[in-house]
């Protein structure tokens, strides 16, 4: 394990970071190191309980995310959206992975504003590009992607909104991600009680699913209305008149798949979505922009990639998404956008853009030491 505090090296590079990512401004913040654990099980799923350390019991966590932290912590009214920037431990890493310590050191900065901006964009990888190099990290290469172009195929879709939700949940998922996207292609035979609902209004469900009940002398069990079920089963019998097209199945798992350097592959990718609709095109034209912007800042693009599936662990991305990599592969840092973040957390009372960005000062100190 590399030390995340009191070293020559780490102090150093920890230094440099800091002080470029103090040109963005932003107010020093300190986030809780124990955290609810329910809303991260809600917001990044249940399977990923097993790279969250537990904390007395099975209500509380040590904080796995810090930008997620802070988003809690502005959806809940207890700090004002703003711009921020901390240097504190993340507790994260798979329990089949003894060797590897959970405890991380993370120093970044979170942008939240109420207008999103492609300027805040250039200006959260300048940042990061620059504490890289001032802290003496000069072989590193740059990934691209933005999940919120996949988002925006699956919105173009002829598909059952419940279906489009589901999809672009699971994203962060690819295993169920690929089961979903098989799903939502197939046609049911055993939804007869849903299409006896099909085309009927809220209030005839309503009375056929009362009538039901009555005749079988029963009652609805737990705490679902018949408001509720009656809303279910026509939603289940419109979700199988709204199927995912196989050509789109095919085009989405297609476009999850581009990898590559980065103009080959993001010509690909753009060559796959173009002309799909203005916002998609608005989104790539947007990308393409942000990195010219870089190139002409002078940000080297040697070995820089596109990788499609970038961005999946942590959920909440819905923008452009970056990784800085070591030459053998070590992830130094990343960050992107997360414009949908606060509405999420919040069921939609707080909105906010949001971009930002994080480095790992005790990996960095260790490639530049050479690992010792």
């Amino acid at each position: 394990m590399n030390a995340l505090f009191g070293t020559k090296a780490v102090d150093r590079v920890a230094t440099a970071i800091s002080q470029a990512f103090e040109t963005l401004g932003g107010t020093r913040i300190e986030i809780a190191t124990v955290q609810p654990l329910v809303p991260y099980l809600e917001f990044l799923g249940e399977a990923y309980r097993k790279n969250i350390v537990e904390h007395g019991g099975d209500e509380l966590c040590l904080c796995p995310d810090l930008t997620l932290a802070l988003a809690l912590d502005i959806a809940a009214g207890q700090t004002p959206v703003g711009a921020y920037q901390f240097d504190g431990l993340v507790f994260r890493g798979s329990r089949q992975e003894v060797t590897v310590s959970p405890v991380q050191r993370q120093i970044g900065v979170e942008v939240f504003s109420d207008l999103a901006s492609s300027d805040d964009d250039v200006q959260i990888v300048l940042a990061t590009v620059e504490a890289l190099q001032t802290s003496g990290a000069d072989s590193f290469s740059l990934t691209f992607a933005d999940p919120g172009l996949v988002f925006a195929l699956i919105d173009s879709f002829d598909l059952h909104p419940n279906w489009k939700a589901r999809l672009k949940k699971s994203f962060s998922m690819p295993a169920t991600f690929e089961r979903d996207v098989a799903d939502a292609g197939q046609v049911r035979g055993d939804l007869a009680l849903p299409r006896a609902f099909a085309g009927l209004g809220a209030e005839q469900a309503k009375q056929a699913l009362s009538e039901m009940f009555e005749t079988a002398g029963t009652v609805p069990f737990g705490a679902r209305s018949l408001d509720d079920i009656a809303a279910r089963l026509i939603d289940k019998a419109e979700e199988s008149e709204q199927l995912l097209k196989p050509e789109d199945a095919k085009l989405l798992m297609w476009v999850c798949g581009v990898e590559g350097a980065i103009d080959n592959a993001f010509g690909e990718f753009a060559s796959l979505l173009s002309n799909r609709n203005e916002t998609i095109s608005q989104r790539l034209q947007a990308f393409s922009n942000m990195l010219v912007t870089l190139r002409d800042k002078g940000v080297r693009f040697e070995g820089a990639r596109f990788d499609a599936n970038l961005g999946r662990e942590l959920s909440y991305y819905d923008g452009f998404v970056f990784e800085c990599h070591a030459p053998d592969g070590t992830v130094l840092g990343g960050g992107g956008r997360y414009d949908g973040l606060l509405s999420a957390l919040s069921r939609g009372t707080k909105t906010s853009g949001a971009v930002g960005a994080m480095l790992r000062p005790d990996r960095i100190a260790a490639i530049l030491d050479g690992g010792q």
